[in-house]
């Protein structure tokens, strides 16, 4: 049965969602690694002596007044990447060693083993849980 209506459809031109989920994902990936620093932060404690392994680290005190370890950075080299991590000494490997355990040297310079004290990674995984509910609804029309 033909009621006689047609309908045309229009080639669909994606220019616009395209730069719209961009600008969403930019959005989003800039409060990601704003909540992660914060979410890092927050776990971090100024307390004397060693936290015990598989807990975030004591830190301490420096002499300029905070933990280097404390002095998280979040970057976004490029609209669609985010960094987030501790600003220390990327020589020495510390905040990885501290996160993921392994050897390191004393001040004496005697060989010793550290275990894990987890800060990065269990605010990652926290807050990357949300990512997906974060792209809902993102594209407006």
């Amino acid at each position: 049965m033909n009621l006689g209506a047609t309908a045309h459809v229009d080639e669909f031109d994606t220019t616009l969602l395209d730069k719209n989920l961009e600008d969403a994902t930019v959005e989003i990936l800039r409060g990601l690694g704003t909540r992660i620093v914060t979410g890092v932060v927050s776990r971090l404690r100024y307390r004397p002596g060693s936290s015990s392994p598989g807990q975030p680290p004591h830190v301490h005190r420096g002499k300029r007044g905070s933990s280097p370890l404390a002095q998280i950075a979040f970057a976004q080299p490029d609209p669609l990447n985010m960094i987030a991590g501790p600003l220390a000494d990327r020589e020495t490997r510390i905040p990885r060693t501290i996160e993921e355990g392994g050897e390191s040297i004393a001040r004496d310079g005697s060989r010793i083993t550290i275990a894990p004290r987890p800060f990065m990674r269990p605010t990652f995984e926290l807050e990357t849980m949300q990512a997906p509910s974060l792209w809902a609804d993102c594209i407006s029309p």
